[in-house]
């Protein structure tokens, strides 16, 4: 049985449902902060989408590769992924043209981050942009879209909601780069191996005190601002605690799970 609930839980990450609910949780959290509904389709777009993208980043070179000798396991992400594909085209059709000009663009992001277009690189192994490419992403989806799907303005506080959620992105995708430091090429030039593990650290409490001030700057909801100051202590506690020594899922699950605890204390704060 145990065995059981632990390929249930690995499946669970590797075919990318916790990371995919991680980005639909943040797209709910700017719902949540302007008081908007959710849109079934728009919705059904974030989280399919996020599926769709991650499963391809990681395993489109792998089927290229060893296409026939792909285990069970992972022939079943495959065939999930294609589920959510199916599902991503449904919920994609019933979306204004201008919403899916946006998430089209974010899926030119994933496509050019897997697959080696320009000068036989694709964008995650040119130096140095990987950290923001991602994070651009995560912005164009969770603020990006919504704000052009919901008629919103395109103002001042537009502009530092993207800012928050980029920061925010950046500093939760440094505690994956401290974790590949003994993997990743060292031609990628990603923030740990540019400055070092403790200052890339460093550099993940900076970034989380310019989210919260972002949040102080915008926010008339006292219940936000806590919501939002409770986020960044434990955003930097997952920082500071990223070592070679942690668990396997500390990353994919543990830190992965901050924008779901976000999500989760608006609603009950």
């Amino acid at each position: 049985m145990k065995r059981f609930f632990l390929s249930i839980f690995r499946f669970y990450i590797e075919a990318s449902i916790h990371v995919s609910l991680a980005v639909y949780a943040l797209f709910r959290v700017f719902l949540l902060k302007n008081r908007l509904d959710p849109d079934l389709y728009l919705s059904g777009v974030v989280f399919f989408g996020a599926i769709t993208g991650y499963n391809f980043v990681k395993y489109a070179p792998v089927a290229k590769l060893h296409h026939r000798s792909l285990t069970r396991f992972f022939k079943g992400i495959q065939f999930f992924s294609l589920v959510s594909f199916f599902g991503l085209v449904y919920c994609g059709i019933k979306l204004p043209i201008n919403t899916l000009l946006v998430m089209a663009i974010g899926g030119v992001f994933v496509f050019l981050y897997a697959i080696p277009i320009v000068l036989k690189h694709n964008l995650r192994s040119l130096s140095g942009i990987k950290i923001y490419v991602v994070a651009l992403s995560w912005v164009l989806t969770v603020v990006i879209a919504p704000t052009i799907h919901y008629n919103l303005t395109f103002d001042v506080i537009f502009l530092i909601n993207c800012i928050q959620i980029f920061v925010f992105i950046v500093a939760l995708i440094i505690p994956f780069d401290i974790r590949d430091l003994s993997y990743d090429s060292k031609k990628l030039k990603t923030l740990p191996q540019l400055i070092g593990v403790p200052r890339a650290k460093f550099v993940g409490v900076i970034l989380m005190f310019v989210f919260f001030i972002a949040e102080f700057s915008v926010t008339k909801k006292p219940d936000a601002l806590w919501a939002t100051s409770l986020i960044a202590i434990l955003t930097v506690i997952f920082i500071y605690k990223t070592s070679n020594k942690n668990s396997k899922f500390y990353c994919s699950f543990y830190v992965e799970s901050v924008p779901l605890i976000y999500w989760l204390l608006l609603l009950i704060i």
